[in-house]
């Protein structure tokens, strides 16, 4: 209801012709929730409005400053690393290719996804094991994870193989 509502007054009052009424009341409406939700809280929960009395140290708000400047450089570095395939390709190939590499890549991630909630799930086991340093049990686990592990690479290659001929 608020939504529609939000979105009709937007383009009521737009005299645009194309659809950017639509990302008007979007903003718009993003804006409004804040605003609404800020009022309720601050009605429900008035103990949690916090007032500081004093400023942090220079020393800490450089460390703050430092530690977050860290995180930042960090995460662009990663969206870099990370992000820039599907760009590459679409410049280099076509952006049919690109296609097919997403199609690609999102199975891959799926299967690994999958080891990965098994093998966390196997991370607290592993790690008792090794305080009761048993040694021989432990190369046994160790064997039977090996194993495992090559039976999903394995098993992995050869569905691949017949599997993303189609895909």
């Amino acid at each position: 209801g608020f939504n529609l509502c939000t979105a009709n007054l937007v383009k009521h009052f737009s005299n645009s012709k194309d659809n950017n009424w639509l990302y008007s009341s979007n903003i718009l409406n993003s804006l409004l929730n804040v605003v609404v939700i800020n009022m309720i809280c601050n009605r429900r929960y008035p103990y949690a409005k916090i007032s500081v009395a004093s400023k942090l140290e220079d020393k800490d708000c450089k460390t703050i400053i430092d530690s977050v400047k860290s995180t930042f450089v960090y995460k662009i570095g990663a969206v870099i690393v990370n992000n820039t395939d599907n760009i590459l390709i679409s410049i280099i190939v076509s952006t049919a290719a690109v296609g097919l590499y997403s199609n690609y890549y999102m199975v891959v991630s799926a299967i690994q996804m999958f080891v990965a909630i098994i093998t966390t799930a196997l991370i607290s086991g592993i790690g008792s094991l090794s305080a009761e340093e048993n040694k021989k049990r432990m190369n046994e686990i160790f064997n039977m994870m090996l194993l495992f592990y090559h039976f999903i690479a394995g098993f992995g290659a050869i569905s691949f193989f017949f599997l993303f001929q189609d895909l």
